[in-house]
């Protein structure tokens, strides 16, 4: 039985690697791509936990997959044969003399407390790396953001006609998003900076959060925990200051967002900060253009492509994970992660 395994495990070794070598001819076939052009798929991950832990944020923002589901996945990428690489290995990628070959960058958007409980110690134990992405003003902070805190009270029915009526004093368009998951999106992609900061001050004051210190305690990473995962061999950029959509916000509070966070970052990490992670995956051309005035070199949004190494470097595709269309099902969620990859 156990000689029968072992010959299993050696033919699906050979047929991952006959795979590998096929995908690489298709590409170059097909896509009409130069020898040495490279191709990177980028994956995108929020929040790796079991659901009462994130229950709140996936009722209307499904981002969490399960430890389980992403142990499977990790398993999968190691014995693809394909190259996982972090996103800044693509700029020396890309002006090698290499052949054409294909690769694969794992990053984690926002930075809770689970990238460094649970994604941390897994990519350590399949010996791979990854680009992290942390909201920067949530790093140590003992108060929920403002998103955390919208989607917290908005979870309470009781609280909904309250944040509504509070909202519509502030800005009268609100008038046509009264469905619930509108009014979400809405506050998240059309309301403007100045006018989240007010509503968020006007729910401090009527919706008291008794328990935000020990909720902030529990979802935030500490500076500590991020050196030690620096010191681990995982890679940071920037994800902005508060997590603000670029369609809400002004050229001068862009710019405040991406040179204030690399400023902190490269301050407490003690590391250059070369790539930007747009929140929400919402950018335009000119936003390049602040980000290589604020020292950048490199940015990555959420469109689902892979990236040429001819492409420009301030607008990279990526592929998010999200639980399957069964609410998380394992074989599901496996089956959506392998069609993104293959």
């Amino acid at each position: 039985m156990k000689i029968k395994k072992i010959i299993i495990e050696k033919l699906k070794g050979c047929l991952n690697k006959e795979l590998h070598q096929f995908r690489e001819k298709y590409y170059r076939l097909f896509l009409k791509l130069p020898k040495r052009k490279s191709l990177l798929k980028i994956l995108c991950y929020h929040r790796v936990c079991n659901k009462d832990i994130g229950s709140f944020l996936n009722k209307y923002w499904s981002i969490s997959i399960s430890p389980i589901v992403f142990q499977n996945q990790l398993r999968i990428l190691s014995n693809s044969h394909i190259p996982v690489i972090l996103v800044s290995d693509y700029l020396q990628l890309i002006h090698s003399e290499k052949e054409f070959s294909d690769h694969l960058a794992i990053t984690v958007d926002d930075c809770y407390k689970d990238s460094y409980t649970v994604i941390f110690p897994l990519l350590k134990k399949y010996k791979m790396r990854a680009t992290f992405f942390p909201t920067v003003a949530n790093i140590g902070s003992k108060k929920a953001n403002w998103q955390d805190k919208l989607y917290f009270l908005w979870s309470k029915p009781g609280n909904r006609e309250k944040i509504r009526r509070i909202s519509q004093k502030i800005c009268i368009k609100y008038c046509d998003y009264y469905n619930d998951c509108n009014f979400i999106n809405f506050f998240k992609e059309k309301l403007s900076w100045k006018d989240k900061q007010t509503i968020m001050g006007y729910l401090d004051n009527e919706l008291l959060w008794e328990e935000e210190d020990r909720f902030a305690g529990q979802m935030y990473l500490s500076w500590d925990e991020l050196r030690e995962m620096k010191n681990g061999g995982m890679e940071f950029g920037s994800h902005g200051l508060h997590h603000v959509s670029f369609t809400c916000m002004s050229q001068e509070e862009k710019y405040e967002e991406i040179s204030v966070s690399k400023k902190k970052l490269e301050q407490n990490l003690n590391t250059q900060i070369d790539i930007f992670c747009y929140p929400y995956g919402y950018f335009s051309k000119e936003d390049a253009d602040i980000l290589k005035r604020a020292g950048y070199k490199m940015a990555v949004g959420s469109y689902p492509k892979p990236n040429i190494s001819s492409e420009d470097l301030f607008s990279l595709g990526r592929f998010l994970i999200f639980p399957g269309a069964r609410g998380g099902h394992i074989s599901e969620d496996l089956m959506d992660f392998k069609r993104k990859l293959f």
